[in-house]
């Protein structure tokens, strides 16, 4: 059984998406059930819920083998950190207590719908609370720039610079989506347990410029 939190993200969607083409047991999370209908319409088992309660999450990981840890932001908050951190806080709790082997933890903020995001301030931090977990792979997907979160604040998009003055406007910077995101979710989740803490540092085929 692949557990998938954040599920109503592009990245978890997909990532689940893939997996049930591959006939595996998947159970999607998320703030609403009615954004995961169409992945139980595939076969998916679906529980909606808060993911900062370590409580849901324990019920959410029973059975499992492999979790894909996904933090959407919350909706109507501009403001992140505190429940991101409480997520993974929880989340490491709910694992300890269970028979979870694996983790993919994407190290980045994927929007629910409706949801806004800001820069994660603290991220280095939130993957040390991973890398607690003993006897369990721990895999960090770092993903560059999303495409869909930046594209959110296109208008920003002017000169004399976009990322405050750290890059010219003129070379193109590459972009991760959702889609490639999660299908790579997918991969890591089948490459066999290795009982260890990696990295993967993942970027995009898509190139985006402003003038």
């Amino acid at each position: 059984m692949v557990v998938i939190t954040g599920a109503g993200t592009g990245a978890g969607s997909r990532a689940a998406e893939c997996l049930l083409a591959r006939n595996q047991d998947v159970r999607v999370l998320g703030l609403s059930a009615d954004n995961l209908k169409w992945l139980g319409a595939q076969g998916a088992e679906i529980l909606a819920g808060d993911q900062s309660n370590e409580h849901f999450l324990t019920k959410a990981f029973a059975g499992a083998k492999e979790v894909c840890l996904i933090v959407p932001g919350k909706p109507g908050e501009d403001i992140q950190v505190d429940f991101y951190t409480k997520s993974i806080e929880a989340a490491v709790g709910a694992i300890s207590k269970s028979s979870v082997r694996k983790v993919v933890f994407l190290s980045s903020q994927i929007l629910e719908p409706n949801a806004r995001t800001v820069a994660m301030p603290g991220i280095k931090d939130i993957e040390r609370k991973l890398i607690t977990l003993e006897n369990i792979d721990v895999v960090i997907l770092r993903a560059g720039y999303v495409l869909e979160n930046v594209l959110d604040y296109r208008e920003h998009f002017a000169p004399p610079r976009f990322f405050e003055n750290d890059l010219s406007p003129e070379p193109p910077i590459n972009m991760a989506t959702s889609f490639e995101i999660g299908e790579k979710i997918a991969e890591l989740i089948e490459t066999p347990v290795t009982k260890g803490h990696s990295v993967v540092n993942f970027a995009g085929k898509k190139w985006l410029c402003y003038f």
